[in-house]
């Protein structure tokens, strides 16, 4: 049976990537702050035995697709989408693996929401 449906189905050629790389980065200094440009640097950055914390919207949309040296981890709050998470969670990582370095990706909205918690020690 799933022969007879794999004939039926039209093949489809994917785009598959190099492993370990988001595409080059633009070198010329003179090219626009964009993801283009971030997205290859960040995954770059990234070293072995990383943990990677990435807040919802473009910083977990982009570096979900970067490809993690060895025993890298990626974490980021797909299901809800709620912003604040990611850096308690980088707090909570650090705290749990000390030996291993947690890279936090977050932007400023998101980190006001904990920051000023996590200053006053009431989370």
């Amino acid at each position: 049976m799933s022969a007879a449906l794999a004939a039926r189905l039209a093949r489809r050629d994917w785009t598959r990537r190099k492993p370990g790389t988001l595409g080059p980065a633009s070198e010329d200094g003179a090219s626009p702050l964009d993801a283009a440009a971030l997205y290859p640097r960040w995954a770059d950055f990234l070293a072995e035995g990383d943990i990677l914390i990435a807040e919802t919207g473009t910083a977990s949309m982009g570096m979900g697709f970067a490809w993690l040296p060895r025993r890298a981890s990626f974490h980021n709050p797909t299901l809800w989408g709620s912003i604040g998470w990611a850096t308690p969670a980088a707090v909570g990582a650090a705290v749990a693996a000390p030996e291993r370095r947690t890279v936090l990706f977050t932007g400023e909205g998101s980190h006001q929401l904990t920051c000023q918690c996590s200053g006053a020690d009431r989370c």
